[in-house]
């Protein structure tokens, strides 16, 4: 799923959870933000990048047992901003690694997840 408008900042979601990547797409669209998935595996993400580079991307840390910072290292040097949305522990030393990566734990507030998007699109 890609819906955008032109004046709108575009947010990949890389979520492997189908309902809670449904529900995530919801709220960032709510939040007056275009959506670029939920892509489900980093095959899917990547897939998607090549289209069109996101202004953001909200990034769950692990898909299917694969750590998504390979993913995330990409992003990063193409210049796109990104958080890591997750419940499992194992991607909290990355996050410590890459101190300047926001870490969102599940389930995600909507005042943490509006401003968490605000700084991510301001950089």
């Amino acid at each position: 799923m890609l819906s955008r408008m032109a004046s709108k900042p575009l947010i990949l979601l890389v979520e492997d959870d189908p309902e809670f990547g449904a529900q995530m797409a919801e709220r960032v669209d709510e939040l007056g933000y275009g959506v670029m998935g939920p892509a489900v595996t980093l095959e899917d993400a990547e897939a998607l990048v090549a289209q069109r580079a996101p202004d953001a991307a909200l990034l769950d840390g692990v898909l299917a047992g694969r750590s998504s910072a390979p993913f995330a290292e990409a992003l990063a040097a193409r210049g796109v901003p990104f958080a890591f949305v997750t419940g499992d522990d194992r991607i909290a030393g990355l996050a410590k690694a890459l101190k300047h990566v926001p870490l969102l734990t599940k389930p995600v507030s909507e005042k943490v997840l509006a401003e968490t998007l605000a700084h991510l699109v301001a950089h």
